[in-house]
């Protein structure tokens, strides 16, 4: 595997020619669309077509359908997403071609170190809904942000936005605690409340891989931004060592407080 270092010299280089495994997904489309983005060739592989293989592919990106077919020639790195087995054969003969194999998480936790500023959104529910509103605002303000989030935004091609290498906003799902392979520098925090029971066994497991989450933004310099109305949010926020922004719509004490809230 590639140090930390190196991998990011190596993301920096032109002219590298990277396999997206299951490029079909939101997800790893839109890595396929970061990486050409940067400058690299990029070549993918899924199993079907559908709206986002046509978005890649109408961004001149070339997708094999079949496993046999698979365009590994002249391949630096594969990234592959977690529904293809670490020791499946197409994984393991990549491998045994001397290609880096690297699993969706561990990339993308590498690729977002190039961006200054990174804000990933976490929680059981409304990720995509509140990282669209961030992307909007940003948008909006005239801040070019590189946006990478699990749904289509208009203004996005799919869940993805090329900008500068400032700001980069993105959706960081707990499953699996793939979120801990991130590197944010501001970690929000939704609502944490028990989910994915077949790896969380139960709401303490949960809680404490959301302290972890909040805590690698305290590492990077950073902040978290927790809801202080979801009592589980709190409680996380105050086991970590992270320097914590509460908001709120119930509590006037918060650091950020929503009032005279008015639907049109």
């Amino acid at each position: 595997m590639l140090t930390e270092s190196k991998f990011i010299e190596f993301l920096r280089k032109n002219n590298q020619k990277f396999l997206v495994l299951g490029i079909g997904g939101v997800s790893m489309s839109s890595i396929a669309l970061m990486l050409k983005k940067l400058g690299h060739e990029v070549v993918g592989y899924d199993a079907n077509r559908g709206a986002f293989t046509e978005i890649v592919e109408k961004n001149g990106i070339p997708i094999s359908y079949s496993e046999d077919s698979v365009d590994s020639e002249g391949v630096s790195c594969a990234v592959y997403t977690a529904a293809i087995r670490d020791n499946s054969p197409l994984i393991t003969s990549l491998r045994s071609k001397g290609i880096e194999c690297v699993v969706r998480a561990d990339f993308l936790g590498e690729l977002m170190k190039i961006y200054k500023h990174r804000i990933g959104v976490s929680g059981t529910h409304g990720k995509s809904t509140v990282s669209g509103m961030i992307s909007t605002i940003f948008m909006e303000a005239d801040r070019d942000p590189t946006v990478m989030i699990g749904a289509g935004l208009q203004g996005l091609t799919g869940g993805f936005r090329a900008g500068d290498d400032k700001n980069y906003i993105f959706e960081a799902c707990e499953y699996r605690d793939s979120f801990l392979s991130f590197s944010p520098t501001v970690s929000v925090v939704l609502n944490v409340e028990l989910d994915h029971t077949d790896y969380f066994k139960n709401l303490d497991q949960m809680k404490n891989s959301f302290v972890s989450f909040m805590n690698i933004s305290a590492d990077n310099n950073g902040c978290s931004i927790v809801n202080y109305d979801n009592e589980n949010a709190r409680r996380c926020a105050e086991s970590s060592h992270s320097k914590v922004i509460y908001y709120s719509v119930t509590n006037p004490d918060a650091d950020i407080f929503a009032d005279n809230i008015v639907y049109k």
